[in-house]
């Protein structure tokens, strides 16, 4: 089966103008795409393709952190169109009681409204060379991002 994850889909979204999210619109049209190309696998059918250890073709779509656009934007959409998806909710600190935003959401909206530039500038600024091990330094860059094309 192809699994398709999203996190941020929005309306237009002009207030962090560095902001990465996927127009709703845009989304519309994939699903649209996947519908016409593979179809999607209905709940019953990837049930029965993990219990069973069987490969679909078909789509399933998931959904990250939880995020208030999932809910009030996506599952509308969804369930217009008869689609069901796999929504992933962090426990914990990221309760709606707590209104507290994940650390990496924080990153992401920082980044979005300066821009990974000034941010890289501003944290290179705060660390000082005898604040680092290099050493360490080198065995992390072995391992992370390895297939990234950034």
């Amino acid at each position: 089966m192809k699994t398709i994850m999203y996190h941020y889909i929005k309306p237009d979204f002009n207030e962090y103008q560095y902001f990465n999210y996927l127009d709703i619109d845009i989304f519309k049209r994939q699903l649209d795409f996947f519908e016409e190309e593979w179809g999607f696998l209905s709940k019953e059918e990837f049930f029965e393709c993990i219990e069973n250890n069987r490969l679909s073709e078909n789509v399933v779509l998931t959904f990250d952190d939880g995020l208030k656009d999932h809910y009030a934007e996506i599952l509308p959409i969804l369930l217009n169109k008869k689609i069901w998806g796999i929504f992933y909710i962090p426990t914990g600190v990221h309760t709606t009681d707590k209104k507290q935003l994940l650390g990496v959401h924080r990153v992401h909206y920082l980044k979005g409204k300066y821009g990974a530039e000034t941010i890289l500038e501003k944290a290179l600024s705060l660390v000082a060379d005898t604040m680092l091990d290099t050493d360490l330094i080198g065995e992390f860059d072995k391992e992370i991002y390895t297939h990234s094309h950034y």
